[in-house]
């Protein structure tokens, strides 16, 4: 219990730092996110933050930042600082793929069943979280509009103190 909570903390407080509005200028970095989710990222002064699309038809940008233990990991999306932010936890594959899993309090991350995926550019320069249509069709609507697919663009590493690097 205590990995999650260390992780949900931390991207509380950056994703409340950076509502998805504050990022407009669509930037992307020369490079690409320099994390893994193999590696420890929380507690870290910064991480990789992204903006994108959760549906190609309708809804807003979103913004996403990702942080875990190298085993477990939780992936945050926020539209905006007046919706809900959605965190969804993962199991981590590899240094650049993990398997969405349902909330468990226990941590079997093996033996949970899969709820999609998430993948991180090669390059870094991308973030993927893809959810099997029968979660899309249980999944609460973000902004009015469902959560398909999210693809996200790398713009920067964004710091605790509130600046986007």
């Amino acid at each position: 219990m205590f990995r999650w909570a260390v992780v949900v903390g931390l991207l509380i407080g950056l994703l409340a730092l950076h509502p998805a509005g504050a990022v407009s200028d669509g930037r992307a970095g020369a490079e690409g996110c320099p994390l893994r989710f193999d590696q420890l990222t929380t507690g870290l002064s910064q991480a990789c933050m992204f903006v994108g699309r959760y549906n190609d038809t309708c809804g807003q940008k979103a913004v996403a930042i990702f942080a875990g233990d190298g085993v477990a990991m939780v992936v945050a999306l926020a539209v905006g600082p007046d919706h809900p932010k959605l965190y969804l936890p993962a199991e981590v594959l590899s240094s650049t793929e993990g398997k969405l899993v349902r909330w468990r309090p226990d941590l079997e991350l093996k033996t949970a069943a899969s709820a999609g995926s998430v993948v991180l550019a090669p390059d870094g320069r991308s973030l993927r979280v893809a959810v099997p249509a029968q979660v899309q069709q249980a999944t609460a609507q973000a902004g009015g509009c469902a959560f398909a697919e999210y693809v996200g663009e790398f713009v920067g590493m964004a710091s605790a103190d509130g600046r986007l690097d």
